[in-house]
């Protein structure tokens, strides 16, 4: 948790900022529910992981964003 302001929040701000609207997002939880993850895309995230999570995990969810960057 992030003191005055929780992720979703953040995320929600973030998308409404158009110089950020676009920077890719992975949210990281303790909250493993469907329910979190749904929130948290519905909130503007690329991907969701939640803890703990392997390496591998983290890699899957960070490669589309390296791919498509590459593509620049």
């Amino acid at each position: 948790m992030m003191p005055g302001l929780d992720g979703l929040s953040f995320l929600r701000k973030l998308r409404n900022i158009p110089e950020l609207s676009s920077v890719p997002t992975i949210a990281i939880s303790a909250k493993a529910r469907k329910e979190d993850k749904e929130g948290a895309l519905q909130a503007g995230a690329d991907a969701y992981l939640a803890k703990p999570f392997s390496a591998q995990e983290l890699h899957e969810a960070i490669n589309p964003f390296l791919i498509s960057m590459d593509g620049h």
